[in-house]
């Protein structure tokens, strides 16, 4: 499952200076994905808590810096809220004791298996990130670096992040210690969508150990976005879509409801009225018709944001309320004036059997788009990062 990764950086780069170093990447691209991250943090059943991101400032930091690494291949990391999950297996290996000799790489399955859910998300393609004392692979590190161990293409990832490194104090007059943090999380996360180590440049975020930036490539844009036949790390990538002028509209006068609900209580739907132009939040009256000598004639004004989203008037007219015409055709006994993206006019014919109008709303697909994923009846072997083999997964903060 391991791929090799051909080098191709090139452009401009953006530097962001830190203490431990520089983090380094490339401009951003436009965001069109999400991975949802649940952090699930360890305790064990003396109180002992695994470290997670620090107080409120230090955590907002480390999670901007994890979205500028990932922005570079237009994905958002989107954090739930943190899982508290008391496990002294989890923790630190207990009761086996590793402050000197390496956990064994096979703690990760169990970690990640044996936990239910909760704490781990009962989604499937939710990124579950624990947060432990002592990493699978790793023995006990010292409180200014941090370390991890993932899956390779599949859901599970086991980090620890010194204390020294989101405190205030030495390590981060300059953000330096918070830095050396998002960049392994950053790095985890990358394994967990499918990267393996890329050995070709010591500024990619993928290096195989402490390297000088955090640089993502297309080759490796490629990778992530590849659709395995199994549950992978490309079903983590929810698509974002796009905000319709409907729901900015909504969301500008509170509006709850959908496009087919009346919030308003006027029995003019939110489509209707976000077509018409008129208030949601305030009863209205569907507009009268203006009497001229071939007939009534009522004219409704299109709003163009709600033409650019696919909103349309569907106007028919009957001479009994059953079998409806579409406005305008042969026995309709009516006349459409014009029918532009600003406004449409219809006319009930003097003298015609048809002595009734209605209107409707046609209404786009205004939804979120979904990822749906099979996993099939056996998946593939995992593949661990190798991240605890010649010391990558794991970098250290140097107070200065």
């Amino acid at each position: 499952m391991f791929r090799s990764l051909l080098c191709a950086v090139g452009g401009s780069v953006v530097t962001i200076l830190s203490s431990h170093g520089a983090f380094t990447v490339n401009p951003p691209q436009a965001i069109t994905h999400r991975v949802e991250v649940q952090p699930i943090i360890v305790s064990k059943t003396n109180g002992a808590t695994a470290v997670f991101m620090g107080h409120t400032a230090s955590e907002a930091y480390i999670k901007g810096r994890i979205n500028q690494a990932w922005a570079q291949v237009g994905v958002e990391i989107s954090w739930l809220a943190p899982v508290s999950y008391t496990n002294n297996f989890a923790y630190d290996g207990s009761p086996n004791n590793y402050s000197s000799n390496s956990r064994p790489q096979s703690h990760l399955d169990q970690i990640v298996d044996n936990a239910g859910t909760p704490p781990k998300n009962p989604d499937s393609i939710v990124l579950n990130l624990f947060f432990v004392e002592i990493v699978p692979g790793f023995s006990q590190t010292p409180d200014n670096a941090a370390n991890g161990l993932a899956f390779v293409d599949d859901n599970g990832s086991a980090i620890h992040v010194g204390a020294f490194l989101v405190a205030d104090g030495p390590y981060n007059y300059t953000n330096g210690g918070r830095d050396v943090a998002a960049a392994v999380i950053a790095h985890e996360i990358g394994h967990c969508l499918g990267l393996s180590h890329y050995s070709s440049s010591s500024s990619n975020l993928m290096y195989g150990g402490s390297g000088s930036g955090e640089r993502l490539i297309e080759s490796q844009k490629n990778t992530i976005f590849t659709n395995n036949w199994w549950l992978d790390g490309y079903d983590m990538l929810q698509v974002i879509p796009e905000e319709s002028n409907f729901v900015v509209w909504a969301d500008g006068f509170g509006i709850e409801g959908g496009p087919d609900d009346d919030d308003d209580g006027d029995r003019l739907s939110n489509a209707f009225e976000f077509l018409n132009g008129t208030l949601p939040n305030s009863p209205n009256s569907f507009p009268p018709p203006v009497a001229t000598a071939a007939g009534p004639v009522w004219s409704l004004a299109k709003n163009p944001l709600a033409v650019e989203d696919g909103f349309d008037f569907e106007i028919e007219t009957s001479p009994t309320l059953d079998g409806w015409l579409p406005a305008g055709s042969n026995g309709s006994g009516s006349t459409v004036l014009f029918d532009t993206t600003d406004a449409v006019s219809v006319r009930l014919n003097s003298g015609a059997p048809s002595a009734f109008l209605r209107v409707g709303v046609s209404i786009p697909e205004i939804a979120a788009a979904t990822v749906a994923s099979v996993a099939p009846p056996e998946a593939p072997e995992r593949v661990y990062s190798s991240c605890a083999t010649g010391g990558c997964g794991c970098q250290a903060a140097v107070a200065p």
